[in-house]
């Protein structure tokens, strides 16, 4: 039994499908290996390790020392008569961005690796970035000539110089026993790493083939991900890994078993750090009362592109949106009460923004709050009503365009999608009433998106569906690009799209017209990486 996160990951079935009390066999159990939702863990069973998780995560993204973000710690030890570990890292420093080097290799090849040594680096803060291979067990990591065991990971005093650590030694990460050697180094209170991506069961290396064993191959999808793809949200880097390895998984019975193994103990979507840190300039309203709420975001003098933007006032107000390539950014909250909000900016490699704003005691109220705000797969439309009696529908306009082709219910709060928008837009909200009378609200202006900052894939649109299915893309550059639809077995069945697009959204569709009922899984592989989405087939 190998225990796995993947389970609350792909969430195909039930995960036993053939009904044999074993579960997430493949193809028996019809689960399909690619991640739905990215998932993490935390290592607690009591308050007080909830307090040390949580409060290391907020010091290792907010308060982390400067110049420790790129000190590189990697760990090689004999693996066989033929197979040095290090020679395994090698082949993942490959992929680890210059500033970061010199990494420290501490290997046995090159005699100066020990227990005590490695201590000793982790201790002194060179430990942004560990990466370990060499055999170990549920409690133990090996050093060289001897072990680092979970009480020394859980003694270290290492302090705010958190760091994220990855090993392909055997069950290190094996949660399913009481403290592994992954969840002490995560819950140790005075230092330690903020995450570890460990195997719960074997790791598998190739002797006398350093770097070409499936574990080596998914630490390197791993790394590539995290610098490469620039998905460094410790849990997105993960489901990529999977991802781009679930091909062979499905006919290698050692790739599925690495697949299912590795996990990471700590916070999904942090953000790890890639660079030195930058700090963010933010500009915004000291006040607000209606309308826009402008955000300006720079830092060292330049545009901060897809920085994310956080207005909230508790129980009022809660909208977020990503900075444009100029680093700026409308967003349209819907605050109905006077007092403070919040306003938050974070991106990557750069000191959070925590600010306020003053919402003014002439704030718009009334019996209809409508806002807009452009995200990443549109503008989202909301609103609140506080009268809906004698209301027949309501209807909404993007310019003189409406939206919805059938009028929405006429509830006391809703929100709408619009995926095609382009530009600046004047929105407006119609309610019509049950003798057939509308009346009007708006405009609101809002200006969608112009460039994407990283790929995207949207949910297949209609699901199911029995006809033509649409997906809507964001690439953030131009390129060659493949959407492909496969069944569960690995099949592929169709192609959807095959070519070069420019930057920005584009919408594919594929008329699955001819193709059996079931699940199907369509596959989005560029340059940028790899996305997958599941769509439903019904007859």
């Amino acid at each position: 039994l190998i225990p796995t996160d993947l389970y609350f990951s792909d969430l195909d079935g039930d995960w036993n499908a053939d009904g044999d009390g074993y579960w997430g066999e493949w193809p028996d159990d019809e689960v399909d290996l690619y991640a739905d939702v990215f998932v993490s863990r935390f290592p607690v069973v009591a308050p007080g390790f909830v307090d040390v998780v949580v409060g290391k995560t907020l010091t290792y993204e907010k308060e982390i020392p400067a110049g420790h973000t790129t000190r590189a710690l990697f760990l090689g030890a004999r693996l066989d008569s033929y197979t040095w570990g290090g020679d395994c890292k090698d082949y993942v420093a490959e992929l680890v961005p210059d500033q970061f080097k010199p990494i420290t290799k501490l290997y046995q090849k090159l005699g100066n690796i020990s227990r005590a040594a490695v201590i000793a680096q982790m201790n002194a803060g060179n430990c942004a970035v560990v990466n370990h291979a060499a055999h170990a067990n549920y409690t133990i990591i090996g050093t060289g000539p001897d072990n680092m065991s979970g009480a020394d990971a859980y003694a270290l005093t290492n302090g705010d110089k958190l760091g994220w650590m990855y090993s392909i030694g055997c069950m290190c990460g094996g949660f399913d026993r009481y403290q592994s050697f992954a969840e002490n180094i995560v819950l140790a209170p005075e230092g330690g790493m903020v995450a570890a991506i460990m195997n719960s069961r074997y790791g598998w290396y190739t002797p006398n083939g350093p770097g070409i064993g499936p574990s080596d191959r998914l630490d390197q999808a791993y790394f590539r991900a995290m610098f490469q793809k620039g998905m460094t949200n410790f849990g997105y880097a993960l489901a990529d890994m999977r991802d781009q390895w679930v091909p062979a998984a499905k006919g290698n019975a050692y790739y599925r078993w690495c697949i299912y193994e590795n996990n990471v103990i700590g916070p999904n979507e942090t953000l790890g750090w890639t660079d030195q840190m930058q700090t963010l300039a933010v500009e915004h309203p000291d006040h607000w009362s209606h309308g826009g709420f402008p955000v300006s975001v720079t830092a060292g003098g330049s545009p901060v592109k897809g920085a994310l933007v956080c207005l909230f006032k508790e129980g009022d107000c809660y909208v977020t949106g990503r900075t444009d390539a100029s680093g700026q950014l409308t967003l349209y909250p819907d605050a109905s009460e006077p007092g403070e909000m919040l306003v938050t900016v974070t991106g990557q490699n750069v000191w959070p923004y925590e600010g306020a704003t003053t919402v003014d005691d002439d704030v718009s109220a009334g019996d209809v709050r409508f806002a807009g705000a452009a995200g990443e797969e549109g503008v989202l439309l909301s609103w609140r009503l506080e009268e809906t009696a004698g209301l027949a529908g309501v209807n909404l306009y993007r310019n003189a365009e409406r939206l919805n082709t059938a009028p929405l219910a006429p509830e006391a709060g809703g929100r709408y999608l619009d995926r095609a928008a382009r530009g600046v837009n004047d929105y407006y909200l119609e309610l019509v009433q049950a003798d057939g009378a509308a009346l009007r609200y708006g405009p609101i202006s809002v200006s969608a998106l112009g460039e994407t900052a990283w790929l995207a894939l949207s949910a297949a649109y209609p699901n199911p569906a029995a006809g033509l299915v649409s997906f809507d893309l964001e690439l953030p550059a131009d390129g060659s690009v493949e959407l492909a639809i496969y069944d569960l077995s690995g099949r592929r069945v169709a192609t959807a799209a095959s070519g070069e697009l420019a930057a920005g959204r584009h919408t594919v569709s594929w008329d699955a017209g001819g193709a059996p009922a079931g699940v199907y899984i369509a596959r989005l592989v560029t340059a940028d990486g790899a996305l997958t989405t599941r769509l439903v087939i019904a007859r």
